[in-house]
């Protein structure tokens, strides 16, 4: 059973940026209460295994509009990411939202060569 939270969540979008960079993207149409985001990163689709990289304040505190937020996270290593967001209300309770979003920093199948290059 899914319990209703404070925030209604409009979207969360994760987009591979320039190396090991991968910019998450998430808004809502309200916050009632709130305090803020954190967000979970793992190598793996496991929430479980995820660990905390990031909290991002509400800018609508005290208000029941919604707001449009923005993080770039730098990851430790090339590869498939998983990302989790979690409100925080404004007497401490998290709530993690029920879906995830995913992105790659792995290179889109280019190759660099270097000269002298010889076949044979």
């Amino acid at each position: 059973m899914l319990i209703p939270t404070a925030v209604n969540l409009l979207y969360f979008h994760a987009e591979s940026l320039q190396e090991w960079q991968i910019r998450l993207t998430w808004a809502t149409a309200m916050e009632l209460d709130n305090f803020g985001f954190k967000l979970y990163r793992a190598p793996v689709n496991d929430a479980g295994r995820a660990a905390f990289i990031h909290f991002e304040p509400s800018l609508v505190k005290g208000s029941r509009a919604g707001a449009s937020y923005s993080y770039t996270d730098a990851v430790p290593a090339d590869g498939v990411w998983w990302y989790w967001l979690a409100d925080v209300d404004t007497s401490g309770v998290e709530m993690l939202h029920p879906l995830s979003t995913s992105a790659s920093t792995k290179s889109n199948g280019s190759f660099v060569f270097y000269l002298p290059l010889i076949r044979r």
